[in-house]
């Protein structure tokens, strides 16, 4: 069974309480040592204030996937490049993890993107990050090469991915 996923473009900054259930969902994923490596280097209160930043201008785009009880678990963000491009990112709640609530979002997102008329969303994760290579090949998307990125001084490897929007 599919579970219920709602996503919904943030345009304005969130209700202080809703704000406060996506950096409770944020430090639970930091205690998980989920995600990304350097994530749990970065405060929750960081996190969620760069994040809002994505609803300022008109080449970002922040989505927030809520649960079947419209509690948010996490966001989906999007950097729309030469105009017909977007480069996302996405974060969950590890209590969520495994039960395909990013899946859904990421498909809904997908769809939205394909009606505004963008060409392609692209992605990239690091190489350690399994879950996150499984989620975007089930949802799609081809890997498109590899690039190095530097993070914390450190050298990390991430494979690209694409999905063409036809």
């Amino acid at each position: 069974m599919k579970p219920v996923v709602i996503v919904r473009r943030i345009r304005k900054p969130l209700k202080e309480a809703q704000l406060k259930q996506i950096v409770n969902a944020w430090n639970r994923m930091i205690d998980a040592k989920a995600g990304n490596p350097w994530w749990k280097k970065i405060s929750c209160e960081e996190k969620a204030s760069e994040n809002l930043i994505y609803i300022k201008g008109k080449s970002k785009l922040l989505f927030f996937v809520f649960d079947e009880n419209k509690k948010p678990i996490g966001d989906i963000q999007g950097r729309i490049l030469a105009g017909k491009y977007v480069e996302m990112g996405y974060w969950l709640d590890p209590k969520k993890f495994g039960k395909g609530y990013m899946a859904e979002a990421l498909k809904k997102v997908l769809r939205y993107l394909k009606q505004k008329g963008f060409k392609k969303a692209l992605f990239a994760t690091p190489k350690k990050n399994i879950k996150s290579r499984a989620l975007l090949l089930r949802i799609g998307a081809k890997q498109a090469g590899t690039e190095t990125r530097k993070r914390m001084g450190k050298r990390w490897l991430y494979r690209k991915y694409e999905v063409l929007l036809k």
